[in-house]
């Protein structure tokens, strides 16, 4: 038995697979009978996360909630020293004669790798997308050093892994689809996010339904927005739309409001290639408005998503935003960029609770203690914290008689911290003086879109510049340029503001809908 569940934004698709697994553990079924695989980490985390509060049981009873990669290094009993790092690149590098871009940046939080480097990055995409290095070089276009070198940089890394005995993303799934007997058998398969599957994982979860005897699978088609680095989500509908395959679609959002619904499946029914569906809005108007530029002071009160479809789009605002004065997250790929030092305001949080007269941790003395000066604030040598023991306890007697600290009790935050930076110490004096709860999360995210895929917040701000290359792929395929920004639309829970381009290369759909929706007959 399969059935697909197509989850629009907001419908509870988690939600919807976590009481699949519920209804299975009620009838008996372990949890180690059950297969849960997500094309990302953090959704991963989300199930399990979810299954642990919701059913009461430990973590470790879970074992098949994961990636398939993760599946793969277990399955294969794969040690992690054997999977390439940055000394090995570093070392290929050296070896091939060609000084690879960031090796460090392969990413393990999606289901496939994300390569800084062009030559790794075609490498590892007709791999997974079994097509041809060279038809993947053609699509590119102009590469330095051109077709030679990218021949003989794959046929360099095939020949170091394979010398080494070391594996990389890809060749995990590879060997664990060649390797038949070392796949597990499940009762219950869940596949989620499969919109976002490559072919070559495709091949990996066939083999897994295979040998499972009730399988589900879930996406959504209109959010499938990783083409470009080899999802195929012409693999989910293929399957979706067997005889023998039952679907589903959940029809309730949660999140999405009438007036923000009503852009968004506009936007998303031009396209002909999809599963066609039909779900409902939050019972809520929502508001939807498309000013003429940012205005920044929309963000002195409420949750955020700032969006784009690419990053360099947002390098500007974020400046601007630090100017006035703003506490936001800036997400790069994988990492995350607070616009004020954590650790200082961590730092200047334990130092207040010292001067209170609390105790804090051997790890909170050494954070304070490296925003401290030596000679002027500490003993010199002081920052070792020689003979304390990671248990102990320390307030501010203590670490003035026994640890070299020499400010007093009534010194503040700003003169005793006199090592973080000018720039950070502005930014904390400001978001104080406003009243902005510094002990918690930022409101603000700034973020491309694809970054923010499965997230949602009370309000979005979705810029509506292209670079030429995404224009490019507009004129292409604009069906692929319609699913990014519908994702980002249906972020927005409460407000949507899509802003006008600073520049002439615009996503003009959304816009040209709403000069259509108000222009005046006469």
């Amino acid at each position: 038995m399969m059935e697909v569940i197509f989850g629009p934004p907001g419908t509870g698709k988690t939600t919807t697979l976590l009481s699949i697994v519920e209804e299975e553990l009620a009838h008996g079924t372990r949890p180690v009978d059950i297969g849960y695989f997500s094309f990302t980490k953090k959704a991963t985390r989300v199930a399990i996360d979810g299954a642990v509060r919701l059913f009461d049981k430990p973590r470790k009873e879970f074992q098949y909630f994961r990636t398939l990669h993760s599946l793969a290094l277990r399955s294969l009993h794969i040690d992690r020293t054997a999977v390439m790092q940055d000394d090995d690149y570093t070392e290929f590098s050296n070896l091939i004669g060609y000084n690879i871009k960031n090796p460090d940046n392969v990413s393990w939080e999606i289901g496939y790798p994300s390569y800084e480097d062009p030559y790794l990055s075609l490498i590892d995409k007709y791999r997974i997308k079994y097509t041809s290095l060279y038809q993947e070089f053609k699509e590119y276009g102009h590469l330095e050093g051109g077709w030679k070198k990218l021949e003989k940089i794959d046929r360099g890394y095939k020949e170091f892994k394979a010398k080494r005995d070391l594996y990389d993303f890809t060749d995990m799934l590879y060997n664990l689809i060649e390797d038949e007997e070392k796949i597990p058998s499940f009762k219950v398969l869940i596949i989620d996010e499969a919109q976002d599957l490559s072919k070559l994982q495709w091949k990996l979860v066939d083999k897994l339904i295979e040998r499972s005897e009730k399988i589900y699978i879930a996406g959504d088609d209109d959010q499938a927005i990783f083409g470009w680095a080899g999802g195929d989500v012409q693999e989910l509908l293929i399957r979706a739309n067997r005889p023998s395959t039952r679907k589903s679609v959940l029809h309730q959002s949660h999140r999405v409001p009438i007036d923000i619904h009503s852009y968004c499946t506009a936007l998303i029914n031009r396209n002909k290639k999809r599963q066609p569906k039909v779900w409902k809005p939050r019972q809520e108007k929502g508001l939807i408005d498309f000013p003429a530029q940012v205005n920044l002071s929309l963000f002195d009160k409420g949750q955020w998503l700032l969006l784009a479809s690419t990053g360099y789009h947002l390098d500007k605002i974020s400046t601007d935003m630090k100017q006035h004065g703003l506490y936001f997250i800036r997400r790069k790929g994988t990492n995350e960029f607070p616009s004020v030092s954590s650790d200082a305001i961590n730092a200047m949080y334990t130092w207040e609770k010292l001067r209170e007269g609390k105790e804090i941790s051997l790890e909170e003395v050494k954070l304070i203690y490296s925003y401290i000066s030596s000679k002027t604030g500490l003993k010199w040598g002081a920052k070792k914290m020689e003979g304390a023991l990671d248990h102990e306890k320390f307030n501010f007697e203590r670490l003035k008689s026994q640890h070299g600290l020499l400010l007093a009790p009534h010194a503040p935050w700003l003169t005793a911290l006199d090592r973080i930076k000018e720039r950070d110490v502005r930014m904390i004096k400001s978001l104080l003086l406003r009243n902005e709860d510094l002990t918690k999360p930022p409101r603000i995210i700034v973020s491309t879109i694809h970054g923010a895929k499965g997230g949602e917040a009370d309000n979005v701000m979705l810029l509506t510049d292209m670079s030429r290359k995404g224009m490019d792929g507009y004129y292409k395929d604009s069906e692929e340029t319609r699913k990014v920004f519908y994702t980002g639309m249906t972020r927005a829970k409460k407000e949507l503001h899509v802003v006008a381009p600073e520049t002439d290369i615009e996503f003009g759909e959304i816009r040209y809908e709403h000069q259509k929706r108000t222009q005046i007959s006469y």
